[in-house]
């Protein structure tokens, strides 16, 4: 209970005290609708599981023969990524990475290589960097 006490200023900390004091007791007695959303915004704004991405964005990819775009589509399993980005210039490509709260970590078979990309997870936006030095966006 002192736990949630403590998240719930700080989530609260730009409300003046009176106000957050009252939203204290609603939220520890349950009082009032208001209160029980206001926990529920607490627990998702530090939710630490990962994300779910699943599903078919559109990728574009800076690599060394140029920007690289295609459909890619996303399977998470728990904290395992697998994907097939279907990219206009090399084909289906296999990916395989990892999802840990709103970073993914994705590695892949390329024509000349296996190389690396890393990112956030937005609402509906994905972005990050490459191991080729330049960066990667998908959006749906």
């Amino acid at each position: 209970m002192a736990r949630m006490l403590i998240v719930l200023l700080a989530a609260l900390s730009a409300v003046s005290c009176e106000t957050t004091h009252a939203h204290i007791r609603a939220v520890v007695h349950g009082h009032n609708s208001a209160a029980n959303a206001a926990k529920q915004n607490v627990a998702a704004f530090f939710q630490t599981g990962p994300a779910d991405i699943s599903g078919k964005w559109d990728m574009a990819m800076e690599t060394p023969h140029g920007l690289v775009k295609g459909a890619i589509t996303f399977k998470v399993d728990g904290a395992k990524l697998s994907a097939t980005w279907d990219s206009e210039v090399m084909g289906p490509l296999k990916i395989t990475g990892t999802v840990e709260g709103k970073n993914i970590t994705c590695s892949m078979q390329g024509p000349q290589g296996a190389f690396g990309f890393k990112g956030t997870i937005e609402a509906k936006k994905l972005s990050g960097t490459t191991d080729l030095g330049g960066t990667w966006t998908a959006t749906r």
